[in-house]
């Protein structure tokens, strides 16, 4: 079309350009004009009206107010309708007349403009987006303003964690799964977002400028008809492709937050996401000292007046100093939780000092709290929160020096006390039991921790542990964190006892621990969940767990022990049809014994005395009630319908992980080696580190309520300095949450080293004390050689030794002292643990080290070392291998002797080394040496002469951790998707050796995730599963040498 016929169609179809060719009335001037306008842009007019109307309230304070002469009498709350609520001026619809619950909110001058503001665009409908730096309350005045306005909904708020970018976006929408009561056949299960549209919650996408392009395209539909300009009374929508156009109800809301660290100037940046430009901006200022002042008073009543000013002057003088690029930030965070443990130290009947009003700049701490002893406790206290983290630089090192510098100052404490007490203070610890030898608590410091007592079935026997001065004053700032439910995060060198104090505190109070061994290809399913195919044989553990739970509290299990068994036969040889038979069939027995007992108390008459002796079957069918059982026997039906009737059909559902699990029962949750996981994998956690009661939403369920969270569950994660081959840093925003406890090697004090040596083999030197100091500085002269790199391992690099190795060495000892005698077995174990890594100069040196501290007394040294030690108690010969002067244990297999193996003298002795580790079978092996030199077939006649079963996994720069653990495939019998282990784990459930070649070929991540098995707690958990594997089979390493290309190490971890 010509451009002449374009124009002449658009002026006789739309009319000549700015000439008003449809006059509407518009409105009337006071003096009666009448006002016309252009009716095809009377709905942009009218928008615009109102979104000026809307601003002009924001700077009218008193809009609400009626005029009686000269003065102005705002409106009283009581005369508002109960639906009806003053938000700073705005008034504002309620959704039901329910009492409004009290809300955490703290009035303030920032938050009443932050409300001000928020209640227009909430009045309006638009989406809003929250800018502010972190911890400035963005999350608390949305929920504020949701429970003001909704206080008949539990659960307003809806949160999406946006900076997980492994969120599915179709998850938000809704997806198919297994039909609950028609097995085999698929039913649609809405999205968060479109479940949040319908039921008129406030959906919060939270660092929504992190989130990734898809799900931004995915919402911009959406927020692009919650417009300004839509049609007045129009509600937003989004479609739903293969389901149509899902409108959103009229209390449904979209906010966005960001968090950003402001300039110089105060101001931020502006939003260059995707669809930014969609979103109204509401920039949420930072609270000013006063309104700090008027918070921590209200929060903490203790603490309000002179306190609550030393405290915050603290907090300014410590945040003044500035951050290193590896220190921690200190925000508003930091500020609440120093308040919150001074409070909790303080006694009931404390009261704080006078303070001179006039002399508010002067206010101190030390002026305040007049008891040297709290001004000590408070410094400890400060330490946890703001300078006892880790150092990995100097300037890191200098500038926490500085902090502890400050913080001192301002409790008065001279730089000897500030020493003593960072030092040498001791805190006290005492372990309370009762008749029987059970713990019932533990005092720590000045907390004190309950032992549970209805776990009693999980408490494991742990690997021994030292209780000397270190980890007493370790293990007391972890129960500070306990008490407070914060989450602890340890941070240290490989082999300083991280693990090992968690799992000795969970062991002594008998908290059910769940251990996690976090990579690089940890993803977050791992952790919280998602959707698997369901195994039957993991919903009917957990239905067997609850049932042995409900029938131990209704029953007597000694005298029901034959039905229990039944039960749990049928469960571990998957009889699932008797299963549930017997469940159903406990079920009304349960509920028959309960309604019984209620009945027989209902009917008792009060006045009745009550024996003092009374049968201890009387309580039963009290401790459980009958809710209880009667939610398993619907459990139970959903399994029977998914599992027992559905036989051959394919089910596929969403499973909950291990953090979900443990978050539901109240157990303490390890992530350990928790920085090698990926920002994006972090990210599913960040919710639940907002405080002692948060939690988090399964959104890819579909879920819109948090998980509930038991007040029993802790979390705990490790993790080693960014000083390592894979090792980096944990992301700031995840490690400010955290309460940081660096935790030093323990063996720099002589009298822990003492401590240490004699918990382990002080049972055996009953008759022989001295073998501890020989023990000792044995120990001390081969770490000295170490760090002045007078010795060299195989590659020439510095050996890393450390309480591990050490503490290998003493359980080597402990475990055959009793066949070698003492000094023999730690003349082997030190050799074990200390020579075997370096080259032969270097095992010479330390040899020669062993024989002049460990054979120190020993009158004849030659016939010691050339003693043939004796059988193992109980067992005959033909139950072991003889190689030197070890036996190994004979495996199932018959033996192999293998006479085309060619034995060398070389070779013997190497072999013997390894009969060394293997004896005791406890310890990894890593083999290094250059190609053709043996490595392979030296463990393979070792396996093959013992009967033991030889496999071996190629490594490679592609090696995917599912090459180990293993992963689902199809069943050929059946078309059923099952896990199918992998060869480790085949190797543990078989007792096979396992050997990992050209390990320095694959992924660091790889080998991080087999952390946990090779140390010494010795366990192998499989998400997909969530099985731990805790059986024990030689697992050796073999890496060629570090000279050739395309060849690294492997971390010191």
């Amino acid at each position: 079309m010509m451009e002449a016929e374009r124009v002449k169609m658009e002026t006789e179809i739309i009319g000549a350009m700015g000439e008003v060719d449809f006059q509407v009335n518009h409105s009337e001037t006071v003096d009666g004009t009448t006002q016309l306008v252009d009716g095809w842009v009377m709905p942009i007019i009218e928008a615009t009206r109102v979104v000026d109307a809307r601003n002009t309230l924001l700077i009218e304070q008193n809009y609400y107010a009626y005029a009686d002469g000269d003065s102005i009498e705002p409106i009283h709350p009581a005369e508002l309708s109960p639906l009806i609520v003053n938000v700073q001026g705005i008034l504002m619809f309620r959704t039901s007349c329910t009492t409004v619950p009290t809300s955490p909110l703290v009035p303030t001058s920032t938050t009443a403009e932050a409300l001000r503001t928020l209640a227009v665009h909430i009045s309006l409908g638009v989406p809003t987006l929250l800018t502010s730096s972190p911890s400035s309350g963005k999350t608390l005045l949305l929920t504020h303003l949701a429970t003001l306005l909704h206080s008949n909904t539990k659960n307003q708020l809806v949160t999406i964690h946006l900076a997980d970018t492994t969120l599915d976006p179709r998850s938000l929408l809704g997806s198919y799964v297994t039909s609950p009561t028609r097995p085999g056949t698929f039913d649609w299960k809405e999205g968060v977002l479109i479940r949040a549209m319908r039921e008129g919650r406030w959906v919060v996408f939270e660092d929504i400028d992190r989130g990734s392009s898809e799900v931004l395209g995915l919402i911009k539909p959406l927020l692009e008809s919650l417009g300004v300009d839509r049609w007045i009374g129009g509600r937003g929508g989004l479609e739903v492709p293969g389901r149509g156009y899902t409108e959103a109800s009229e209390d449904f809301k979209v906010f966005a937050t960001r968090s950003l660290t402001p300039s110089r100037n105060g101001t931020f940046p502006a939003s260059t996401f995707y669809g930014a430009h969609k979103f109204h901006d509401v920039v949420i200022a930072s609270p000013t000292h006063d309104d700090l002042q008027t918070i921590v008073n209200a929060r903490f009543p203790r603490l309000s007046g002179a306190p609550s000013q030393g405290l915050i002057r603290l907090w300014e003088a410590v945040r003044d100093l500035g951050l290193t690029s590896s220190t921690r930030t200190v925000g508003i965070h930091e500020l609440e939780k120093l308040c919150m443990r001074v409070e909790k130290l303080l006694p009931p009947s404390h009261q704080p000092m006078d303070v001179d009003s006039d002399d508010v700049q002067g206010v101190t701490l030390w002026k305040i709290f007049s008891n040297p002893t709290i001004c000590e406790d408070i410094y400890l206290e400060a330490r946890d929160v703001f300078f006892g983290s880790g150092s990995t630089t100097l300037a890191a090192r200098v500038h926490l020096d500085s902090i502890a510098v400050v913080v001192a100052e301002h409790l008065g404490l001279s730089p000897e006390k500030r020493d003593w007490l960072l030092r040498g203070r001791t805190p006290e610890f005492s372990v309370e039991k009762d008749v029987n030898g059970s713990v019932i608590s533990v005092r720590l410091g000045a907390n004190r921790l309950i032992a549970a007592t209805n776990e009693a079935d999980t408490l494991q026997v742990t690997r021994p542990f030292a209780m000397h001065k270190p980890a007493i004053s370790l293990i007391c700032r972890i129960a500070s964190a306990v008490t407070l439910g914060e989450p602890i995060l340890l941070t240290g060198e490989t082999g300083t006892g991280k693990t090992s104090v968690i799992t000795h505190l969970a062991a002594l109070l008998r908290k059910p621990l769940i251990s996690l061994n976090l990579s690089n290809q940890t993803e977050s399913s791992d952790i919280i969940g998602g959707f698997k195919p369901v195994d039957t044989r993991i919903p009917a553990s957990e239905l067997q767990g609850r049932f042995l739970d409900l029938f131990g509290g209704t029953f007597s299990r000694k005298k029901n022990a034959h039905f229990e068994e039944s039960i749990r036969k049928a469960v571990q040889e998957g009889k699932w049809k008797r299963a549930v038979i017997l469940w159903l069939e406990s079920v009304r027995l349960a509920r028959e014994r309960i309604q019984a007992r209620l009945a027989d108390e209902a009917n008792q008459p009060r006045e009745v005395e009550i024996p003092r002796k009374r049968r201890k079957t009387g309580q039963n069918g009290l401790n459980v009630s009958e809710r209880e059982w009667i939610d398993f026997e619907d459990d139970v039906r959903k399994f029977q319908v998914q599992h027992v009737e559905g036989n051959g059909k394919f089910a596929f559902g969403f499973v909950e992980g291990p953090l979900v699990k443990a978050l539901r029962a109240g157990h303490w949750i390890l992530l350990d080696e928790v920085n090698l996981a990926s920002a994006e994998t972090l990210e599913c956690i960040s919710s639940l580190l907002h405080g002692p009661t948060a939690s988090i939403t399964l959104t890819e369920q579909g879920s819109l309520e948090p998980v509930p969270r038991h007040p029993n569950f802790r979390l705990f994660a490790c993790m080693n300095p960014a000083t390592d081959v894979g090792k980096k840093d944990l992301p700031p925003n995840i490690r400010s949450r955290f309460t940081e406890i660096d935790v030093p090697p323990p063996d720099a004090d002589k009298e822990t080293l003492l401590s240490i040596i004699a918990h382990y083999i002080g049972a055996c030197a009953v008759g022989d004390k001295a073998a501890i100091m020989d023990t000792s500085e044995f120990y001390t002269a081969v770490r000295t050689l170490a760090e002045k790199r007078e010795i060299a391992d195989g590659s020439n690099h510095k050996p890393h030794f450390s309480m591990r190795t050490l503490a290998r060495a003493l359980t080597f000892t402990a475990d055959l002292a009793s066949t070698y005698s003492l000094r023999r077995a730690l003349w082997e174990g030190c050799l074990m643990a200390f020579t075997m890594v370096l080259d032969r100069p270097s095992a010479a040196v330390v040899t020669s080290l062993a024989q002049k501290h460990i054979l120190a007394g020993v009158r004849n040294p030659r016939s010691l070392l050339a003693k043939e030690p004796t059988l193992p108690p109980s067992r005959s010969a033909d139950s072991f291998v003889k190689f030197g002067p070890f036996y190994l244990e004979r495996g199932p297999l018959p033996e192999d002797f293998m006479e085309e193996y060619i034995m060398t003298p070389s070779v013997e002795t190497k072999l013997i080394d390894l009969a060394r580790i293997l004896v005791t079978r406890r310890f990894p092996v890593l083999i290094e040496g250059p190609t053709s030199s043996g490595k392979t077939s030296s463990i393979e006649y070792l396996a093959r002469r013992t009967g033991h079963r030889f496999v071996r996994i190629n490594n490679h720069e592609h090696t995917d951790i599912q090459e180990y653990l293993g992963t689902y495939v199809s069943d050929p019998t059946t078309g059923k998707l099952v896990f199918k282990d992998g060869l480790l784990v085949r190797a543990l459930r078989n007792g096979d050796w396992i050997v990992l070649d050209e390990l320095n070929l694959a992924p660091t991540d790889v080998l991080e995730a087999l952390n946990r098995l090779l140390d010494d707690n010795r366990e192998l958990v499989i998400p997909e599963t969530q099985e731990v594997e805790e059986k024990f089979c030689p697992v050796l390493f073999e890496i060629g040498s570090s000279r050739y290309t395309l060849r690294t190490f492997p971390s010191r971890s």
